[in-house]
């Protein structure tokens, strides 16, 4: 179960934090990193094009994302750094909170450390699949250790 960052709070009327509560009845709350709004929106954007939403059951949802949007000043004609406050605002928030999991749920994958193999060529050379510095920082380490 992810939570807001907020969710350590202690509540007034019981004493423990919704995590504690979530906890005792057997649930496994993790905390969604606190970030910044503008953080958490592009989290959203990018998480957008791997969505797929059942029209019938997500529609409210979806036509709140499609009506958030920024807030805008009419004194000044520009558009606030700051989304309109109105009925699209938990929705988004929900979703916002939703692609920031996500983050922290995709495996981190390290990359494949390269093996040192010796390629055998047509005319009798032989390529190898490290480049010359690499060679040379394995010689000298090979030094260094005898």
């Amino acid at each position: 179960d992810w939570v807001p960052h907020d969710a350590k709070v202690r509540e007034l009327g019981t004493g423990r934090t919704r995590v504690e509560t979530l906890a005792q009845l057997g649930r496994k709350p993790r905390l969604v990193p606190a970030h910044t709004l503008q953080d958490g929106i592009n989290a959203a954007r990018q998480i957008l094009p791997l969505c797929w939403f059942d029209r019938e059951r997500t529609g409210h949802g979806v036509e709140a994302l499609r009506q958030y949007r920024a807030d805008y000043d009419e004194k000044e004609r520009v558009f606030k750094n700051q989304p309109k406050h109105d009925w699209t605002s938990h929705a988004a928030d929900a979703f916002r909170y939703l692609a920031m999991a996500y983050r922290e749920m995709r495996p981190k994958v390290e990359p494949p450390k390269p093996k040192h193999v010796w390629v055998g060529q047509p005319d009798g050379s032989i390529r190898s699949t490290l480049t010359v510095r690499e060679m040379i920082e394995r010689q000298a380490k090979r030094r260094a250790a005898e």
